[in-house]
């Protein structure tokens, strides 16, 4: 078939043009005027409001606040009242302080005070230890919210992957479905067979399977992101895509020296400090009980008297008469307690090491993450070169296909494998572009540096 009868065939319409046209312009979504578009800052900032884990740890931190508050008051006095009715039968001993054969009874009011004077730096140190565990938790908290966010950026950049993508396999059916258009016509003609169109229109069949594919992805990647976020329903949820990202100048950092910055900024190395301190503090707490213990002691009190067939004064009179104070020291000094002591301190002691080696566990967890990201970004960079590399080549062979194909010089089973590959080297680019984005910026929040496209 010569070139010229083709082009007549579409009203001098170049089909090479129509091809190109279509693979170079995405089709974008349109969305309601009333639905939120969600930025990455916006979905990650809302996950971090709605999540069940970072509430349930932030009740772990008010009890803590709680503790510390406790520990705080206890160099306050303890004060309290007692009072006691009691009946005697028989002989008695009466306000005279002698014992007659008569019922009597008896009313006895008094409070009492203790306040600790010395406690061998138990509550300093209980308030310390408090203190260390407190900002252990607040750290714990921070940790959550990083693997939240992570966690969030992950679900983000997957549907940014999942609607390209989506793109492709939209750009496709249009492909295949102007090739069907084509044929038709090349068959009015008497130009095509019917085998050739029947086998344009299975590839046609196979791209919209591929695009209901992709539709699906998409759907479930913004089902796992509203899930992240707490939001019950994913429908109308859109996201911003982000400008044309210059991912030429992003170089992976240096592990090493994202590890040092990371053992000052990263919450689980800081959260396992702050228990080596609090343990610290707990041998502390235990020695403690090898100390004396002062304490001041005081009360005041009256009661009051009354016995049968006997001449009582008036109740006034006698909580007059009977007042008394007290005031004084208390001395307890430990002598011999079956070496409870000495177990608890060892048990403490054993908490550090145990609280130190958690410690090195996790900063070398720490550094093999780093360790492995960094070569997963140097991973993803040698395939996105090499998949822009085969999409370049993919191009110019579809575009010496296209012109063959128009000119007659090649079958349609050609121009669809051609095309395909074409297809396949732009889906993989666009996986390897998003993969390579999320490498260079996990490495970047090692640093402490936030999530941003």
């Amino acid at each position: 078939m010569k070139c010229s009868q083709i082009k007549k065939l579409k009203n001098g319409k170049s089909y090479s043009k129509l091809v190109f046209l279509t693979l170079l312009f995405p089709f974008f979504f349109v969305t309601n005027a009333k639905s939120k578009v969600w930025s990455l800052d916006e979905c990650i900032e809302y996950a971090l409001s709605n999540n069940v884990d970072i509430r349930i740890q932030k009740i772990q931190c008010k009890v803590k606040d709680i503790d510390l508050n406790t520990y705080r008051n206890s160099r306050l006095p303890k004060v309290s009242s007692t009072s006691t009715q009691q009946f005697s039968f028989g002989r008695s001993l009466t306000m005279e302080n002698i014992y007659t054969n008569t019922n009597a009874s008896q009313s006895n009011f008094s409070i009492s005070f203790d306040v600790p004077v010395f406690s061998g730096f138990m509550i300093l140190n209980q308030i310390r230890m408090t203190k260390d565990l407190q900002k252990s938790e607040i750290l714990n908290l921070d940790q959550i919210k990083n693997d939240l966010r992570l966690k969030v950026t992950d679900a983000y950049l997957q549907i940014l992957v999942d609607k390209e993508i989506k793109n492709v396999a939209k750009r496709q059916v249009t492909i295949d479905s102007s090739q069907v258009e084509r044929m038709k016509i090349l068959l009015s003609h008497g130009k095509l067979s019917y085998a050739d169109l029947s086998q344009q229109k299975a590839t046609l069949a196979n791209s919209k399977m591929d695009f209901t594919e992709s539709c699906n992805n998409l759907r479930m990647a913004v089902l796992t992101i509203c899930q992240l976020m707490e939001l019950r329903n994913p429908v109308d949820f859109f996201i911003i895509e982000p400008q044309e990202l210059n991912i030429e100048n992003m170089v992976p950092a240096n592990p090493d020296d994202v590890y040092a910055s990371a053992l000052n900024t990263r919450p689980e190395i800081m959260s396992k400090q702050f228990l080596i301190k609090s343990a610290v503090a707990n041998v502390k707490i235990a020695k403690a009980a090898l100390y004396p213990q002062i304490s001041m002691i005081g009360e005041i009190g009256s009661n009051y008297y009354n016995v049968n067939n006997s001449h009582n004064e008036s109740f006034g009179k006698q909580m007059e008469n009977n007042f008394s104070q007290e005031i004084g020291l208390q001395l307890a000094i430990p002598l011999f307690n079956r070496f409870s002591t000495r177990n608890t301190i060892r048990k403490a002691k054993l908490n550090i090491e145990n609280n130190e080696l958690a410690l090195e566990k996790e900063k070398i967890t720490l550094y093999n993450e780093i360790q492995q990201a960094y070569y997963n970004a140097l991973n993803a960079r040698a395939k996105y070169e090499s998949c822009r590399t085969a999409r370049a080549c993919a191009q110019e062979a579809f575009e010496m296909m296209t012109v063959k194909y128009e000119c007659g010089k090649a079958i349609i089973t050609e121009f669809n494998e051609s095309k395909n590959r074409l297809l396949k080297s732009i889906s993989d680019l666009i996986q390897a572009k998003y993969d390579f984005i999320y490498k260079c910026q996990l490495l970047d929040f090692y640093r402490g540096k936030n999530l941003t496209l």
